[in-house]
C-alpha cells in the first residue's frame, strides 16, 4: 500500500551547534546581523566570507542561521564562533555561516 500524503509540508534544519545568528538585507545590502542575545554583529560578518555583503533583491530579506567552526567538534565550534563574536579586533580562525531559515521576505530574484 503507497500512502501519499499531498498537503504535508516538511522542514529539514541543519543541526549546527554554534552562534545563532539573525541577518537582515535591504535592497541586497547586507544592512544588520544581530547575535541571539540581540548584539549588533554587523561589523563582525563583514569580515566571515561566505557571508554575501550584496543579494540580487530587492526589498527586504531576513534570514537566520549558525555561526559556526568547520571541522570541529560543537563545543569548540561553539567556542570559536563565540570568541570571534566577543574579540574586539583581529581574528585568525577560519568561520562559516549556514542559513536555514528566511524570514518576512517577498523573494524577487
Amino acid at each position: 500500500m503507497k500512502v501519499l500524503l499531498v498537503d504535508t509540508k516538511l522542514l529539514i534544519e541543519p543541526k549546527i551547534d554554534s552562534c545563532a545568528v539573525a541577518m537582515q538585507y535591504r535592497n541586497g545590502n547586507l544592512e544588520k546581523a544581530i547575535s541571539r542575545k540581540g548584539k549588533d554583529i554587523t561589523s563582525k560578518h563583514i569580515k566571515v566570507q561566505d557571508i554575501p555583503k550584496n543579494l540580487p533583491l530587492r526589498e527586504v530579506l531576513q534570514v537566520r542561521g549558525e555561526l559556526y567552526a568547520p571541522n570541529q567538534s560543537p563545543n569548540v565550534s561553539q567556542g570559536i564562533a563565540s570568541g570571534f563574536l566577543r574579540a574586539k579586533e583581529g581574528f585568525s580562525e577560519s568561520l562559516s555561516f549556514c542559513a536555514f531559515q528566511i524570514l518576512n521576505a517577498t523573494l524577487n530574484i
